[in-house]
């Protein structure tokens, strides 16, 4: 054989060992959600620490974390179904500008209550609770590693008929299988036995695998399946987006499901038998695709299973809604950012990689799925587009590992005091840290803190802040540094017009030693016309951009004045300015063009 042929068949055969290992290297990824499913709501004991049901029976759950990892602090990114989805697909928290969904329709929901704060703005420029067409999603990235990727169910923060161009198809999925802009199917069954669904909510990609006439959880566990058998070449991501056991509950379970709970002795907690039908419902729909991928040779990969190179992750979008069910042990509900709203189930599962039977209780969230499930498929994260979730295969692969990370965190700048709700403006940390729990909440209506330490006290009974003051200025500093850096929209004080405060924040106290005098004003003097926005903006923020644009210019010296003469009207702002080193003069002159007195409530740093 001549040298030119050896090289030619040595060169073929690495790239035919590349692409296997290729193959090998990206697992097929299966991410199932269900909508409302609270922490307590399945009969896995592994993930609630003792906590599970004794009610709602969730079998396949059980077999799946039996075979997997269960995690007992699961957070969803919001405390409901709009804002969680889209960090799911953008790895972002809410207040990003290419998230910038907090609420499932508005952000202003008093209930009819006079309030002192007003809700910013959210979502798209026509208000609503869906990401832009120019985010960068989570499929997208899959795509760029091969990936194809499917949608089935329940989209809800981009719509096919959108202007904004963000429906599922727009956003990176090659297949969309009922996915739309509805968070409520309205429906869970079809209008009559032709397989359509009655509900307008439900995209009629879901029909052809309703027929005949089936529930709808069934009906997107079929797509998913369908997909998978016809899907032979190259690795899959799947989004599996289940809308049980959201609401309608009553009469929306399938009959032999509802009879068979009604005749089962209530649990402690849990006992509406429609809501236990859904939920059942839910949990049979993993254990028909783990089944699949169980009993289906992967055409990738000559002898084996699918599941032998799939990761399954099931989760759920926010906490139970109370009525349908119980959160107990814990807080609140969904809409709040109690524990009740926050803490979900989380299984994940992959053979040879993820240790059979383990328990881990490391605090992990909605947007770390985006580079986990990156990492996964060895895709490149987006470049100039910030994602705040952390990979979790290492912790996934070993329940001892750490992450890099210190704290996660929640903003929510509106009111929702709806169904039995008292969800008001706060900002939210959650940090362990020498075998305590913390949880840091910050009031805007009142600017107080609220602190818990979960390790002890899992429903939030004590508050802590008058006498862990310390921990509650430390935790508070980062909690106001990470608002400053996401630059987090706030609520406005109706009476003034103006911001809320943030925590532990004097606007205007370029010093941070809770007083406003010369010594700031020298400070904001020193970078006056500085460009400031290679600097994170909580450092930009304390050398004058109060503004938070990126820039320390004649708007933040306006914002100066409001703030130096709210402390004291009757202070001459230019006599402070004239105790200041040149350029002086510049600010003067700044003064009398800008005119007048403007008032503000200055806010002292808590300590």
């Amino acid at each position: 054989m001549r040298l030119r042929d050896i090289a030619t068949l040595v060169a073929f055969c690495t790239l035919g060992l590349l692409a296997a290992s290729s193959l090998a290297a990206t697992p097929n990824i299966v991410f199932i959600f269900a909508d409302d499913l609270g922490w307590t709501d399945t009969s896995v004991a592994a993930g609630t620490g003792g906590y599970s049901s004794d009610f709602y029976e969730t079998p396949n759950l059980e077999l799946l974390a039996t075979n997997g990892m269960a995690f007992t602090n699961a957070y969803s990114a919001g405390a409901n179904c709009a804002p969680t989805r889209a960090a799911l697909l953008t790895g972002q928290y809410a207040p990003r500008a290419t998230n910038n969904v907090f609420a499932v329709g508005s952000l202003d929901r008093p209930a009819g209550e006079t309030v002192p704060l007003r809700a910013p703005s959210q979502g798209l420029p026509d208000g609503s609770d869906q990401i832009p067409g120019t985010a960068i999603t989570l499929a997208e990235t899959l795509q760029t590693a091969g990936y194809t990727t499917a949608h089935f169910g329940k989209y809800h923060v981009g719509d096919p008929d959108s202007t904004y161009n963000n429906g599922p198809l727009a956003q990176g999925f090659d297949y969309n299988f009922g996915g739309n802009g509805t968070g409520n199917p309205g429906s869970t069954y079809f209008a009559d036995t032709t397989g359509v669904f009655a509900s307008p909510n439900i995209g009629p990609e879901l029909d052809p695998y309703a027929s005949p006439a089936e529930h709808l959880t069934d009906a997107t566990t079929n797509a998913a399946l369908a997909f998978m058998a016809d899907h032979t070449t190259g690795p899959f991501f799947m989004n599996v987006a289940y809308h049980a056991p959201h609401s309608p509950i009553d009469g929306q379970g399938r009959t032999e499901l509802v009879d068979k709970y009604a005749a089962k002795t209530d649990g402690v907690y849990h006992n509406d038998d429609d809501y236990a039908a859904l939920v059942e419902g839910v949990d049979e729909g993993v254990g028909r695709i783990v089944q699949y991928l169980n009993t289906t040779a992967d055409p990738n990969h000559p002898g084996q299973m699918l599941a032998a190179n799939t990761l399954i992750v099931f989760t759920s979008d926010n906490g139970g809604s109370e009525g349908a069910t119980e959160n107990a042990p814990l807080k609140g509900q969904k809409g709040e950012y109690s524990e009740g709203g926050i803490r979900v189930p989380l299984i994940v599962s992959q053979p040879g990689v993820v240790p059979t039977g383990t328990v881990n209780h490391t605090p992990v969230s909605t947007i770390d799925y985006y580079p986990t499930f990156a990492a996964v498929a060895g895709a490149d994260l987006p470049a100039d587009t910030p994602i705040d979730g952390e990979d979790l295969m290492p912790i996934f692969a070993d329940e001892s590992a750490s992450l890099t990370r210190d704290s996660l965190f929640w903003h929510f700048p509106g009111y929702l005091l709806d169904s039995g709700r008292n969800q008001r403006p706060q900002s939210i940390l959650r940090q362990d840290a020498d075998g305590h729990q913390w949880k840091l909440l910050y009031n805007y209506e009142d600017e107080s803190f609220e602190l818990y330490d979960l390790a002890t006290d899992l429903g939030e009974t004590t508050n802590l802040a008058t006498t862990e003051t310390e921990m509650v200025d430390q935790l508070g500093d980062e909690l106001r540094d990470w608002l400053l850096d996401v630059n987090a929209k706030v609520p406005t004080v109706v009476a003034t017009g103006l911001p809320a405060a943030l925590p532990n924040l004097l606007a205007g106290d370029l010093n941070d030693d809770g007083t406003l005098d010369a010594l700031d004003w020298q400070l904001l003097n020193a970078d006056l016309y500085s460009d400031l926005r290679d600097l994170p903006a909580s450092q930009a923020y304390f050398r004058g951009d109060l503004n938070r644009d990126g820039w320390n210019n004649q708007f933040d010296f306006a914002l100066f004045k409001q703030y130096y003469l709210a402390g004291d009207a009757s202070r001459s702002l230019s006599d402070l300015v004239a105790t200041v080193p040149e350029p002086s003069t510049l600010a003067i002159t700044l003064l009398a063009v800008l005119g007048g007195t403007l008032s503000t409530s200055a806010r002292r740093r808590r300590r």
